[in-house]
């Protein structure tokens, strides 16, 4: 249990924040989950680009929120970049 003032509201802050980023972390998983599964369709060009830029678009705010690292987003991206492209082919 905590003993000081700012011990207990570090308390409060972890417990709030720690609920942003399960939400941040949970629309990652999703919209990731949404790529692949566009990749492995025959889904239209235009639906996989969305898809693809839902994923950028909460990578980045994952980033600027310090919820994930700027390198694993980019490595994230580049990969779902690369497998766009080769299904493509």
């Amino acid at each position: 249990m905590a003993n000081t003032s700012s011990a207990k509201k570090a308390i409060r802050v972890s417990g709030r924040k720690a609920v942003h980023n399960a939400l941040r972390k949970n629309k990652i998983a999703n919209s990731l989950a949404a790529v692949k599964k566009m990749i492995a369709s025959s889904s239209s060009r235009e639906d996989k680009a969305k898809a693809m830029s839902k994923l950028q678009q909460a990578l980045d705010k994952a980033v600027k929120a310090k919820t994930y690292d700027k390198n694993k987003a980019a490595r994230v991206k580049s990969r779902m970049s690369a497998s766009l492209k080769k299904a493509a082919k």
